[in-house]
């Protein structure tokens, strides 16, 4: 990890409700062992510069938790990038305002109890053959909330779609995949799901 902070306000521990901590650096979780962990949880972490990013490369694993994430300047974005093999873990958090969240090449994605709101970009799977999104909200995003290309299969339970430019977009789903989506919203979004391809073998 490296990890620049500097300290703002109060005494109180990081991640307590009156705390601030700003970083003005980029945070990069580079592994190249599968069990290499990195994790934030409890923090309440803003942004001061523009295209802070969060980069974890082959079997890296990394676990946002109960974390509140965003810049300070809500026209700034930051990024999620996972590379193959690797694992991203997002549980009772909010992500605010975030350009891109890549999860790619058969990476593993738990997005649990979280908020994914504003920005233009809420979160892309490619190539994954696992992911589990359940109890989410992704709202109030200038372009794709969920982009799932080339998967095999997943889960979104419970999750609710408004206000997004996109809702659900499908790109395709591959061999005998299977999509299982469970109790989940779409509402007053530009549209709320497209499919454009899933092979013949799929399911949704």
């Amino acid at each position: 990890i490296h990890f620049n902070w500097v300290f703002v306000g109060s005494a109180n521990n990081l991640g307590s409700p009156d705390y601030y901590g700003y970083t003005i650096a980029n945070i990069d979780f580079i592994s190249d062992s599968v069990n290499s962990l990195g994790s934030i949880t409890n923090e309440n972490l803003t942004f001061l510069n523009d295209g802070a990013s969060f980069t974890i490369l082959e079997m890296g694993n990394i676990n946002l938790i109960d974390s509140y994430i965003r810049p300070l300047n809500p026209t700034h974005r930051w990024s999620i990038s996972a590379d193959m093999d690797s694992k991203v873990t997002v549980r009772g958090s909010y992500l605010g305002y975030m350009g891109k969240f890549e999860i790619d090449d058969a990476s593993i994605l738990l997005l649990e109890e979280s908020q994914i709101r504003y920005g233009t970009a809420g979160v892309k799977i490619i190539g994954s053959d696992g992911f589990t999104i359940d109890s989410c909200q992704f709202s109030d995003i200038d372009g794709f909330a969920l982009n799932l290309e080339k998967i095999q299969n997943g889960t979104i339970t419970g999750t609710g779609f408004s206000d997004n430019l996109r809702g659900l977009v499908i790109n395709d789903i591959v061999g005998e995949g299977d999509l299982v989506i469970d109790d989940s919203s779409f509402m007053d979004n530009s549209w709320g799901m497209y499919i454009f391809t899933a092979s013949e073998n799929s399911s949704i």
